[in-house]
């Protein structure tokens, strides 16, 4: 594998009414190259508390189906690949705090 030395890099920004939270769920990811700390490619999704540190990385098609919830009304959500065309597939809801 000739991987690149940057990546490609897509932001996302799901936001919600106030006092509401975010369930996103990781419906399909597609890549060749899934190795532990997703090096590659994955998708880092960022719903705990401190958004400022690093998010949930997944990378694996064992990572589909999973489900997070954020402890607020935004979630920023990161996509990244160096090796070639990535694809991912979320859903997200919104609904009040519990």
């Amino acid at each position: 594998m000739k991987e690149k030395e940057d990546f490609e890099i897509c932001y996302y920004w799901i936001e919600s009414p106030p006092n509401t939270q975010i369930e996103v769920r990781i419906d399909k990811i597609s890549g060749n190259y899934a190795v532990d700390g997703c090096k590659y490619f994955g998708v880092e999704i960022k719903s705990q508390k401190d958004q400022k540190a690093s998010g949930y990385r997944f990378c694996a098609y064992e990572d589909e189906d999973v489900t997070l919830l954020s402890h607020s009304n935004r979630v920023p959500v990161m996509i990244y690949s160096r090796e070639g065309q990535t694809e991912v597939t979320i859903q997200y809801r919104y609904g009040k705090v519990h």
